[in-house]
């Protein structure tokens, strides 16, 4: 069964005659004959009880009538569909986050991408980059929007940097340092530093950081690694050591008073955000997104 036959059944049966049937429909009688009959052997029992004077539809008829505008609508909202799933129109995009990117420009860039492509559903997870990346190279995430901080970590995965952020140093509100208008790395030299990373720092957080103050050749010393940010804070604020991360976890959380973010090396360290995803991930989808995001931006 195909739709013309479908469609010139549906003319017939409201026309009750072949021959305005063919003319409404731009074609020849015979082709509707033969569409006709093509349906009634398919279906098995004849639509219509042709006389000379007039035609009606039989009882099957009547039945495969009031289904058949069904049918079509069906059809082609089946078509409708597929195309707009090729075209990244219609689906589904599973979204990975670092904590408190609401301080970057990405909230307002997927709003507005939810509001032009309603029909796509985004579904969000957070994680700590390292988690992150791991999962979207194994295909549990689609995309993830994370701070890169060592390209080398993100071979064979493609990457958009979309913000700069620079990097501040947290310090307890009543620090010696806590009234510099910048931070150096000659400043925090004797200085705890509590790093904000998972303890095995897959994306490179801790060798960012760090290698710069062994080739200026200042010892630090690493209290910690912690992947959590509140307890990160919650450590520098009870004078366990202090922490350097980007601004816009800094501004996320500008309503602790018990700590102060200062510009580190006058604001000349800086972590990109990123867009990143599998190049070998074919879904038109987040093809669309990250055009959208991209071109947004």
């Amino acid at each position: 069964m195909n739709t013309r036959q479908i469609e010139y059944f549906i003319a017939v049966a409201e026309e009750l005659n072949f021959t305005k049937a063919a003319a409404r429909l731009y074609v020849s009688q015979t082709a509707v004959t033969q569409q006709i009959k093509s349906l009634e052997n398919l279906i098995g029992s004849p639509l219509f009880i042709r006389t000379k004077k007039k035609v009606t539809l039989t009882e099957a008829g009547k039945a495969f009538y009031r289904e058949a505008p069904e049918i079509l609508e069906h059809i082609d909202s089946v078509f409708t569909h597929t195309r707009d799933a090729a075209l990244g129109m219609i689906g589904s995009i599973d979204i990975g986050f670092t904590a408190d990117i609401k301080s970057t420009i990405f909230p307002d860039r997927i709003l507005e991408f939810h509001r032009m492509y309603p029909n796509i559903q985004l579904h969000f997870s957070s994680g700590n980059p390292s988690e992150l990346l791991s999962r979207l190279k194994s295909r549990e995430l689609d995309i993830i929007v994370t701070p890169i901080f060592d390209q080398t970590c993100f071979v064979g995965i493609a990457h958009k940097t979309m913000q700069r952020s620079s990097l501040t140093v947290v310090v307890p509100f009543n620090h010696k340092l806590s009234h510099q208008r910048s931070i150096s790395r000659q400043d925090l030299q004797h200085e705890k530093l509590i790093l904000a990373c998972s303890p095995d720092s897959q994306v490179g957080e801790d060798r960012v950081i760090i290698n710069p103050f062994v080739k200026a050749g200042y010892d630090v010393e690493i209290l910690d690694k912690i992947e959590d940010i509140e307890t990160v804070l919650l450590m520098v604020s009870l004078h366990m050591g202090v922490s350097i991360l980007p601004a816009y976890i800094a501004d996320s959380n500008r309503n602790d008073k018990r700590v102060v973010a200062i510009p580190f090396e006058n604001g000349k360290e800086y972590v990109d955000n990123a867009l990143a995803w599998n190049p070998e991930h074919s879904n038109p989808t987040l093809e669309q997104f990250i055009s959208f995001i991209i071109d947004e931006t």
